[in-house]
């Protein structure tokens, strides 16, 4: 197994070293491929490797079984314009520690990408039976910094004890976690820090607690699960979304609940939880077919203050009256029904035909949401009130008489 261990101090300036092999060669460790030349013994803990647009590569090797490997961290720049994938070479363990350096003026940044094209850790360089676990070493902060509209995706498993994570950037670009990863220390979302999350099992986050801040987003389809006790907290002006930003054509599911025991997720004032509705329009109640809604699931203590927004978007048209989707579910993991209620006038729904209103009296006791034919006042027949009109104006002429 080859661990990839992500330490990191506060205030490194290391050398950077860029790739400079202007062909087709992959091997990390081969010191010509790198300006300036670096053997593998040459590495140094405060060096950045950055990747520029130099050669025709999109992979790059790191064989364990030549030497493991100690560096501050990995940078894209912004010329690059094709994706770049690192990986394990070699059937060999062996670890590749990343001990943090100061870049674009952001401290304990582990890995960065500025350009538009994706960055991606997995295990395999290329093939498969290879393993790479990316092991988080710095206490103090492991920042992954996404300043483009390239995204960085980690599909090996991240590990470290009392090891925090946290995503920002001036970009566009999201960091995807799909896998169960085990490292201990809080997840942190800053401004501009996206985060997917399409874990099938465990928890993409970690086991530590989870905090999104002012123009973070938390997405996806996978879990998010800290340990017993612990808590996700999405700010004022962060925003929860259920399923991928762009492509889906079904509902999906994103679930945050504990590990074990109980935690506590709190959507704070100010913020927003999304959902998409695709199917079964006008065709009565869809509450039980997963596919034609997204569905939040939750665990333990689900807490909605005041002013948190609820946005629900679709591009059916021919809704009906008795048309029903879910939207929540806490009951599936033996978690609590929301404390609080979304505001009314915060909602942003779907429009409707006259005659039509959409029903939220059941959202926070099924977790459901339906249409209803709309409630209007009496209005008299068109006979009757022309009849009661000229009975005034006769009552009215006989007094001026």
């Amino acid at each position: 197994m080859l661990t990839l261990t992500l330490l990191g101090f506060s205030h490194i300036h290391g050398q950077t070293i860029s790739w400079g092999n202007t062909g087709a060669s992959t091997a990390w460790y081969t010191a010509a491929n790198w300006s300036p030349s670096t053997a593998s013994g040459a590495w140094t803990t405060s060096n950045v490797a950055q990747f520029q647009n130099t050669g025709t590569a999109s992979t790059s090797g790191i064989n364990m079984g030549t030497s493991a490997l100690s560096i501050g961290a990995i940078e894209v720049t912004s010329v690059r314009t094709r994706n770049l994938t690192i990986g394990n070479s070699s059937g060999t363990s062996g670890n590749l520690t990343l001990n943090g350096a100061t870049l674009n003026s952001v401290s304990n940044v582990v890995l960065r990408n500025a350009s538009g094209s994706t960055l991606t850790l997995q295990n395999n360089e290329t093939g498969s039976g290879k393993t790479m676990e990316v092991a988080l070493g710095n206490s103090t902060d492991n920042r992954l910094l996404l300043d483009g509209s390239g995204n960085i995706v980690i599909s090996s498993v991240i590990s470290g004890t009392a090891r925090p994570l946290s995503v920002s950037g001036s970009g566009s670009g999201q960091l995807t976690l799909s896998n169960s990863n085990t490292y201990s220390g809080n997840t942190t979302l800053h401004s501009g820090g996206r985060l997917a999350v399409t874990n099938t099992t465990g928890s993409a986050t970690g086991s530590g607690n989870v905090q999104a801040n002012t123009g973070s987003v938390i997405l996806g389809t996978g879990f998010v699960s800290p340990a017993a006790g612990g808590a996700i907290t999405v700010g004022s002006g962060a925003k929860v979304s259920v399923g991928n930003s762009s492509g889906d054509d079904s509902g999906k599911i994103l679930t945050f609940t504990p590990a074990s025991g109980s935690i506590t997720t709190t959507f704070e004032t100010g913020s927003t939880l999304e959902f998409d509705l695709f199917s079964g329009a006008g065709l009565g109640d869809q509450s039980s077919i997963v596919s034609s809604s997204d569905l939040f699931r939750t665990g333990g203590s689900f807490n909605i203050q005041s002013g948190v927004k609820l946005r629900v978007s679709s591009s059916m048209t021919g809704f009906a009256a008795n048309d029903r989707w879910r939207l929540f579910d806490w009951t599936t993991l033996g978690g609590n029904a929301p404390s609080g209620t979304f505001e009314s006038s915060l909602m942003e729904l779907p429009a409707l035909t006259t005659g039509l209103e959409w029903n939220l009296s059941q959202l926070q006791t099924f977790g459901t949401l339906s249409v209803t034919a709309a409630s209007f006042a009496a209005v008299p027949e068109p006979t009757r009130a022309v009849l009661m009109l000229l009975g005034i104006c006769a009552t009215i002429f006989r007094r001026k008489r």
